[in-house]
């Protein structure tokens, strides 16, 4: 890989992929023209030299070192360079097909179809050269943007042996755990867990190394104290022959939502807990779908539980007295301002048959252009208030 991040040094490589040596040899794309058809006349000097230096044992127009020059050629720089080589080593075998000291470079009709055999051999090893290079380029320039979005991703990616050891990581997944890279490159997965989380671990690394691919939470625990609580995907790194060798997942820091959710469950069971103290009914609309939700405060009110009752203001004016029906419906046609909030007394039916003298208030939301969204709104039971409002009137 060319694209080296700032922490390389103390990273090791990535585990090798299908075909990396393959896009090793996709460098030529970085060197010069000067330099890969210099290289493409120096092969053919250098087949010359070969051929002239084993002259005592093959002829002089033997081609073996001008195949190799050719596909040496093709590798390094290319088609253009390789058909340059194959251009010149034409050349070269056509002045030994003859005697240069006897006449002018003139081709024995005798000898063209070594020459043509060599031209189109020489075509056909370029051809293969230069495609294997095209695949090579584009797995390596591949790679690159791997590379680049795995040591540039905001989650954590960690890739572990057999034993739950690091063979790659991120700068993301040493971040998440508190460390420098160098030490997560020397650490495993099971320095970082409890003894009672390391047995779930355990168990899903060998599901990994199994085949199967899982997705859990886990709490990491870092040197300095601290905890991270992470989503990770897990599942099994596979080596060029399909082998699994390992595990490899993504791991994501949820800390801050886990802690966010806990606050509000923690918020939410208060605000039950409190309206529950004060048999009060708590309810929402959405305007748009026309739902209702209740809490439990409507059992005391009514003696249905929610989710006995359906959940529309259907139900609701239906079980309130039909005198009070006219005002105790939602406020949606109230013009925006002041009547947002609204309050009101009616009566409401129980379960029982008897009617419960309730007290209404509520307020109702609106989004930017003054439209109505949702009411969210409280009912209390005040039929024990008001009769004894009654009393000391008398």
């Amino acid at each position: 890989m060319s694209a080296t991040p700032p922490h390389e040094s103390a990273a090791p490589a990535a585990p090798d992929t299908p075909g990396m040596a393959a896009a090793v040899s996709a460098r030529p794309m970085m060197r010069s023209a000067a330099m890969r058809y210099g290289v493409a006349v120096g092969l053919v000097a250098i087949a010359v030299a070969i051929t002239w230096g084993l002259r005592l044992w093959i002829a002089p127009a033997s081609a073996p070192a001008f195949y190799a020059a050719v596909a040496v050629s093709a590798w390094f720089g290319g088609l253009g360079p390789s058909l340059v080589t194959t251009a010149l080593s034409a050349i070269v075998l056509n002045l030994a097909f003859f005697d240069v000291l006897e006449g002018p470079p003139l081709l024995h009709p005798d000898d063209l179809p070594r020459l043509a055999l060599f031209l189109l051999t020489a075509l056909l090893v370029s051809a293969l050269s230069a495609s294997q290079r095209r695949a090579a380029v584009a797995l390596w320039a591949s790679e690159q943007r791997y590379r680049a979005m795995v040591e540039t991703w905001h989650e954590g990616i960690w890739m572990l042996d057999g034993a739950g050891r690091t063979r790659y990581a991120n700068d993301r997944m040493a971040r998440l755990l508190g460390v420098d890279l160098a030490t997560l490159n020397r650490a495993s997965i099971f320095d970082f867990l409890n003894p009672r989380e390391a047995e779930p671990a355990r168990q899903r690394l060998d599901d990994a190394l199994a085949g199967k691919t899982a997705l859990f939470d886990c709490v990491f625990h870092r040197p300095d104290g601290g905890e991270v609580i992470v989503e990770a995907g897990l599942g099994p790194f596979r080596d060029d022959a399909g082998r699994i060798t390992g595990a490899s997942g993504m791991f994501v820091d949820i800390t801050e939502r886990r802690h966010a959710e806990a606050a509000l469950e923690r918020a939410n069971e208060r605000f039950e807990l409190a309206a529950e103290a004060v048999q009060e009914l708590i309810y929402e609309y959405d305007v748009a779908t026309g739902l209702v939700y209740r809490n439990l405060g409507l059992l005391h009110i009514t003696g249905y539980r929610p989710e006995d009752a359906p959940p529309t203001v259907e139900w609701w004016l239906s079980r309130v007295h039909p005198d009070d029906r006219a005002f105790a419906g939602i406020p949606l046609g109230t013009p925006p301002g002041a009547n947002d909030h609204f309050s009101r007394e009616f009566r409401v039916r129980h379960r029982d048959g008897r009617y419960r003298m309730v007290w209404d208030v509520g307020r109702i939301v609106r989004d930017a252009t003054g439209a109505p969204v949702r009411i969210v709104g409280a009912t209390m039971d005040i039929t024990e208030r008001e009769a004894a409002e009654r009393t000391l009137q008398v």
